[in-house]
């Protein structure tokens, strides 16, 4: 993961949530996670977990693995 989330990632969230990601529930609870935890990841890093993001956090802070 990488982090702090600049505000150019901040106005990009409020974007994707008041637009494309809209009506997708997952990707809302993803996004607020990241700025709950004022953290960023790549997005290759995503698809490349089954699960999502969510679960890749928790995962991550499960087994202290947070890089």
């Amino acid at each position: 993961m990488q982090g702090p989330l600049s505000q150019r990632d901040r106005s990009l969230i409020d974007t994707l949530r008041a637009g494309a990601l809209a009506a997708e529930p997952a990707w809302l609870d993803e996004l607020q996670a990241m700025e709950e935890l004022d953290a960023k990841a790549e997005l290759e890093a995503l698809y490349g977990h089954p699960a999502g993001f969510a679960q890749l956090l928790a995962d991550s802070l499960a087994s202290g693995d947070f890089e």
